[in-house]
Parts: structure tokens; sequence; C-alpha cells
């Protein structure tokens, strides 16, 4: 391993130019993928998975939604009818799951014309993920070769992140920023969890994790945060109660839809009755968050963030994308994970468990072999 090129050298902190050519090197490669899905060349050999490539799919649905929320269309009526409202293609007929305050902080999508908005967020979505594997590195002090940077940019989580313009990654840099902030300022690293729950719901048990760690300052930041959020939100005419409980309510449907990575989704797909399945999930996450306990604040941090996934009800193949920092602690994880990755999705042996099998290993190799440095992740901490 330590004959491949990396992208830095956290144990010796690179020079201003090499980490400028890292962070160009992984956005090339991002740009790189998303021009050849856009171009129609690069298309996923799944086994499990029925729909095709759909370039700008959800940030499509992300811009139709905020443009909806802007010119006062009502934000409980399906998406089809909110672009309707703005003259623009109809898109899916379903409903636009968002909490409230998800919609203030998703409004940035709106700024940019229809024209820009795809191109507008790759180039930020390739420099956010860019930004991810840096910050790995220097968290664990450990280099992340290009080959297995190439491997994970080209693995189904990725691939559809790149493909729909998925705005979660904007959820896994705040959740990461607010990790490293609470080393330092409790307000601040509260603040950054709050966004980041109030844009996934899943987010929301990094702020329980705080509750249950004593943390009570940076917990009553996050919480009061994530509420004023929404309050603020449900303030506006055109966003109400029950829209919001409507459009995040999940359907049976919708737990075993195909494309549906969550824990209970795959124990279901995979034969197990749901109420089973929902007991066998409600177990394994309680058993996790007890064993957090048992670890240090980073260690434990770190496994609940992996578990958050596990916990939704419904999960997207791009969601796992959170997962790369945990594994970057072991020269093997990365290679391992993206093996999981293919395997799981597009192997022989292909199952809708792939993604949960991978958040329980990486999980477990944060746990065991995590190498945050103190030193290194204070510095981060003070750049956030």
């Amino acid at each position: 391993m330590k004959y491949l090129p990396s992208i830095t050298s956290p144990s010796d902190p690179p020079s201003g130019l090499a980490r400028g050519l890292s962070w160009f090197a992984v956005v090339a490669m991002v740009l790189a993928v998303g021009a050849l899905i856009d171009g129609g060349w690069f298309l996923e050999d799944s086994v499990i998975h029925e729909t095709s490539i759909q370039p700008e799919k959800d940030i499509e649905q992300e811009w139709v939604a905020q443009r909806a929320l802007l010119v006062g269309a009502d934000m409980g009526s399906t998406r089809a009818e909110m672009a309707r409202a703005i003259g623009h293609r109809p898109v899916f007929e379903k409903l636009h799951p968002r909490l409230p305050g998800g919609l203030l902080v998703n409004a940035w999508v709106a700024v940019f014309p229809r024209g820009w908005v795809s191109a507008t967020a790759l180039v930020a979505l390739a420099v956010g993920v860019a930004w991810m594997f840096d910050l790995s590195e220097r968290l664990s002090r450990r280099r992340i070769p290009l080959v297995i940077v190439a491997l994970y940019l080209t693995s189904h989580p990725f691939v559809t992140l790149i493909d729909h313009r998925a705005t979660v990654w904007v959820s896994a840099l705040l959740v990461f920023g607010g990790w490293l902030a609470l080393r330092r300022n409790d307000f601040w690293g509260g603040a950054l969890l709050a966004l980041a729950a109030a844009l996934r719901p899943w987010a929301g048990l990094c702020i329980l994790y705080l509750v249950l760690r004593r943390r009570w300052r940076a917990a009553a930041v996050a919480g009061g945060g994530f509420i004023l959020l929404n309050l603020v939100a449900l303030a506006l005419p055109n966003i109400s109660i029950v829209g919001s409980i409507a459009s995040l309510s999940t359907p049976t449907e919708m737990l075993t839809h195909t494309d549906n990575e969550s824990l209970v989704g795959g124990l279901a797909l995979a034969g197990l009755p749901m109420g089973v399945a929902l007991g066998a999930a409600a177990v394994l996450i309680l058993a996790c968050l007890a064993w957090s306990l048992r670890l240090s604040f980073d260690r434990g941090f770190g496994v609940v963030l992996a578990v958050a996934t596990l916990a939704a009800p419904t999960v997207w193949g791009h969601y796992w994308v959170v997962l790369v920092p945990l594994v970057s602690g072991h020269p093997l994880g990365g290679l391992a994970l993206a093996t999981i990755w293919y395997l799981g999705h597009m192997g022989p042996g292909a199952t809708h468990l792939a993604g949960a099998l991978g958040a329980i290993f990486a999980a477990l190799m944060w746990a065991r072999y995590s190498r945050v440095d103190d030193r290194a992740a204070d510095s981060v901490a003070a750049s956030v």
C-alpha cells in the first residue's frame, strides 16, 4: 500500500501545493465520473436496482421544490404540482420528503438558474467530496491511496451520489464539521448538527448521543436549533404541519422498494416479516448505542454515525458515502469497504443488505482501529 500514490501524507504536513494538487485530483475524478454519467457512458450493472441512471434526478427535484417555496406554492403538494406551479416540466408524482427546517437549509439550491443548477451542484459536490477525503487523512494521519479513491468514486454509493447530484453530502459535511467543532466550541458544534438533522433526520441520532454523553450545552444548542429551524419554517404560509408529516411518512411500499437499502428494508426484502424486521433492527440499533457509550467520545460518535444510517426507514445508496472517513484509520479499511459495496451491489452475491453490512463493518473498524490524533483533530477543528 505504501508504494501507491496517495492524496496527502498527513504524517509529514504537506505543502500548500501538495494539498492543492491532491484536491485537484479528487475534484477532477468526480467531474470525470459526472461527465461519463451524463454522457451515458457510465451505467450501473446492478442486480438489485431496477431504476436506470437518471442524471440530475435528485437535484432537479430539489430545485423544483425550492423554487416552489419561493413562489408560495403549497409545500404539502406533490413534486409534479410544484413543477406546474413554477412552469417547469413534470417530475415525479410524489411528495417532497423534507422537514420544514430542511427546506430552509436547502434554499441555496434555488439561487441558481435551472440551466446552471446541475453543473453548479456537480462542482460543489466535487469540492465537498475532496474535503471529506482530505479530512479523513488529516484526522487518521494515514494516506489514502488514489487507487482506493478511484474505487470509491466508481462504486454504487458514489456513482448514485454523482448521478443524482444529491445533497446528502451537505449533511455529511455538517455532521463531520459539527463533530470536530465540538472539541473546541459546544455552540458551533451543536449548531452544525442542528443543520444536519434538519436536512436529514437520521443525523438527529447524533444529537441523542450528546444527551446520552451528558454534553448538555451542545445537546441544548443542537436540539434547540433543530426545533427553531422547523418553527421558523412552519411560520411560512405555504408550509404546514399536516403537509410535512404526510411528506415524511414512509408507507410500506417504500420500505420494501427495490432501491431502499435500510436495515429494515433489507431484512424485509430478505424474507422476514415486517414486524420481525423492525424488531431485529431496533435491537441492533439499541445495542450499538449502548456499546458506543462504553467507548471514548470520538470512537462512540463514529459508531453512532454509522448506526444513524441504519436507523433511517429508507436509505438510498448514496447515503453510505458518510462511512468513508470511518474506515480510513486502517490501511485496508477503504479497500474492504469498497469491496463490500462492489460485491454487494453488482457481484454474484448482490444483496439489499450490502449497505447495512458496510455500515456495520465501518462501525467495527472505527471502534477498533481509529487513529484520531488529538493534536491533529484539534488543528482541523480550529479550521471548521
